[in-house]
């Protein structure tokens, strides 16, 4: 009786340690899957981010919303640009349309300007001029009845 019963004790045990191995494999190869999605991940998130590197901050600007009345602070309107992430946050305030937030997707980086665009495909171009930082929006432009180019100014 005594012979089955450590018979029985080592089946358990090779048991446990079958059942144990098989549990450690399947645990690794689960790591490894989550590893290698987590580098394609952090490889995507680098290259969105390298495409605006160069223009990494917060950009700010102000414009004159109604020209005829310059001494009124009402006719003033501001934008605010947050580049360094995928999408950029682009928020617009003016005394008419109040606030107005849109997240902005990287279109194409050439080495003095930025094309971005919106989800109702309007177009932003941020570009170099001198030392100048300048902004041209479609979606400016129809707000305003007429072409509009901001300048911005950069802060961290």
């Amino acid at each position: 009786m005594s012979r089955l019963t450590g018979l029985y004790s080592l089946s358990r045990i090779c048991l446990t340690f079958i059942v144990s191995a098989s549990l450690i494999a399947n645990a690794q190869a689960d790591d490894a899957s989550t590893r290698s999605l987590d580098e394609a991940i952090q490889l995507e998130s680098n290259e969105s981010s390298a495409i605006s590197e160069m223009w990494r901050g917060n950009y700010e600007g102000a414009f004159l919303r109604l020209p005829s009345e310059s001494s009124d602070p009402r006719s003033w309107a501001s934008v605010e640009l947050k580049l360094g992430s995928n999408p950029v946050m682009f928020h617009y305030f003016s005394y008419p349309e109040q606030e107005i937030n849109h997240n902005l997707e990287f279109m194409e980086e050439e080495s003095e300007s930025l094309l971005l665009t919106d989800e109702s495909d309007e177009k932003y171009h941020i570009y170099k001029q001198g030392n100048k930082v300048l902004l041209e929006s479609s979606f400016i432009n129809k707000l305003m009845g007429r072409p509009e180019i901001i300048e911005l100014n950069r802060f961290q």
